[in-house]
């Protein structure tokens, strides 16, 4: 998993073409420590300078080329001492679970635009109120278990989403980074970005807690790491409220599982955990 421990601001310094100095920084990630953290930052600002200064536009992709920047929360090891799932907190504010092998798989539901608008409309008034979605479920079934039969991958576990589905293979694990895991992924539905964030971060992701928006929170807007105490504090402000609002919400729901139910000593802590901080077996409304 590409989760680094260290994160540092650094600064590259440049002259314009007018004789002015002139600066301009980057984040920089390091397993090591800051000091690595921010070579690497200075490194990666040089970079992009010197790009633009020579009139191309730099590569601002999400997920291109840079691990996402999260303060690591908490870390499981497996019992020969490898690295097996962290707990970050993502850029507005949710807890994320990101796991070395065993595959989370979020499948979500199209974006809404004017055509599916008309088409909810159109079914208010005919009294057919069933969306895409609802009606595409015997198809995602149908491709589910066509893949876990075909390719032998064992059982799953099926959630409900506020946004769609989630599968949680529990009778095999996968490499979250390989281009067959990619292939199977694109077979189900997953998101493109996803997809690649996977790729990029040589892990699978799982969001544990609600989006703040969905139970009432504005987003975190202070991006981890923090530049002072100030900032740290503000933080944990905002924490404190978004957990406790967040305490009436679900993320997913467990509807269904599908073949061996029996898992491996790896695999079983983990969907535990999954279970239980996503509140996965209750009855609270999805967020």
């Amino acid at each position: 998993m590409k989760i680094p421990r260290h994160w540092a601001r650094g600064v590259y310094r440049y002259t314009e073409s007018d004789g002015r100095e002139a600066e301009f920084g980057c984040w920089g990630w390091s397993n090591r420590n800051l000091e690595e953290a921010a070579e690497r930052g200075r490194q990666r600002a040089e970079q992009v300078m010197t790009r633009v200064l020579r009139g191309d536009l730099p590569d601002r992709y999400l997920y291109s080329d840079r691990p996402l920047r999260e303060e690591i929360l908490e870390e499981f090891t497996s019992r020969d001492g490898e690295p097996q799932a962290v707990i970050t907190r993502n850029a507005y504010g949710c807890h994320v679970l990101n796991t070395a092998q065993i595959a989370f798989i979020d499948v979500d539901k199209p974006r809404r635009g004017w055509w599916s608008l008309f088409g909810g409309l159109l079914g208010a008034l005919t009294g057919r109120r069933t969306s895409n979605w609802e009606a595409g479920g015997a198809e995602r079934s149908l491709t589910l278990r066509n893949l876990l039969d075909r390719e032998k991958l064992g059982g799953v576990r099926i959630y409900a989403t506020k946004a769609g589905e989630r599968y949680l293979l529990t009778g095999t694990t996968l490499d979250p980074a390989a281009r067959q895991t990619h292939a199977w992924m694109e077979e189900l539905g997953s998101d493109a970005l996803y997809r690649k964030l996977c790729q990029v971060q040589e892990c699978f992701r799982a969001r544990l807690t609600p989006k703040p928006w969905r139970c009432g929170i504005r987003p975190l807007t202070i991006r981890f790491p923090w530049r002072s105490e100030q900032e740290q504090a503000e933080h944990r402000r905002w924490e404190t409220a978004y957990l406790k609002r967040a305490e009436g919400f679900a993320t997913c729901r467990l509807v269904n599982s599908w073949g061996d139910e029996s898992m491996s000593e790896e695999i079983r802590p983990i969907v535990e955990l999954h279970d239980t901080l996503t509140k996965a077996k209750s009855d609270l409304p999805l967020a």
